[in-house]
């Protein structure tokens, strides 16, 4: 009886940690409002992989492609 109750309490643990991280197929999906804050700068490179109208931007240390949002 015991047992159940430790493990209940931890599957109850475990799923309350997984809605709050907010995190959904490896993704994260919670607050944006930090995202739309951060600056993005276009990324120097000489080629370009990007699909049509996106560039290689760089927003803190994640390189990817999308629109820059800040000069420099």
């Amino acid at each position: 009886m015991r047992i159940a109750r430790i493990a209940a309490a931890a599957g109850l643990i475990a799923a309350a940690a997984a809605a709050r991280a907010e995190i959904v197929n490896d993704v994260w999906v919670g607050d944006q409002s930090t995202a739309l804050e951060r600056p993005v700068f276009a990324y120097p490179a000489d080629r370009n992989f990007c699909p049509d109208g996106l560039v290689p931007v760089v927003a803190g240390d994640a390189i990817a492609c999308g629109t820059p949002t800040a000069p420099g």
